[in-house]
């Protein structure tokens, strides 16, 4: 049965499978736990090294100057992505196409990372961080805070987000004029 996790202040899905923290792939099993496994099964802290490697990556993440291929390329090949469900990469070099043509001028910036576990049977990573953000089209412009959830795969060798959600946090609507 389908249910929901807080993680640092943001609902995300839980579904068979899942671990406290992260989702078990398809075609895997869940991992078993046994007398001799004291693994925590809610995930495990990360060390200083992948703290700076997902900070690291994050700040490319947010990055308004990639293209969108780019930022398509930052996405497994099949990623949970948003409210749209499960994608591929194609579906989401669209949405961002359609994104920037809507926001021509652009601006993200980590303001922190809130919360930060290790998958123990993994390379995946699940990581909640909040960004401030500053999107504007013509005169319109719109500025505020954003928290996400996302896991990320090989943070060590070629990083991937598997999975992500957004909470706006707070909206404030100007104009430039």
């Amino acid at each position: 049965m389908a249910g929901w996790i807080l993680a640092a202040a943001l609902l995300l899905p839980v579904s068979p499978g899942w671990t406290a923290a992260l989702p078990v792939p398809a075609g895997q099993e869940q991992p078993a736990g046994d007398e001799e496994d004291d693994t925590p099964r809610d995930g495990m802290p990360v060390t200083a090294d992948t703290e700076r490697k997902i900070r690291s990556f994050l700040d490319r993440f947010v990055d308004a100057d990639k293209t969108p291929e780019e930022q398509a390329e930052m996405f497994t090949e099949r990623a949970e992505y948003y409210e749209h469900g499960y994608v591929g990469r194609d579906d989401i070099l669209r949405d961002v196409e359609r994104y920037v043509r809507h926001w021509p001028t652009r601006h993200y910036e980590v303001d922190r990372i809130d919360f930060m576990s290790a998958d123990p049977h993994s390379d995946r990573i699940f990581v909640s961080y909040t960004i401030d953000f500053e999107v504007a089209r013509g005169a319109q412009i719109v500025r505020g805070k954003a928290s996400y959830g996302a896991v990320i795969r090989d943070i060590a060798g070629d990083p991937k987000v598997e999975s992500i959600k957004e909470k706006v946090q707070a909206r404030r609507s100007g104009s430039n004029e």
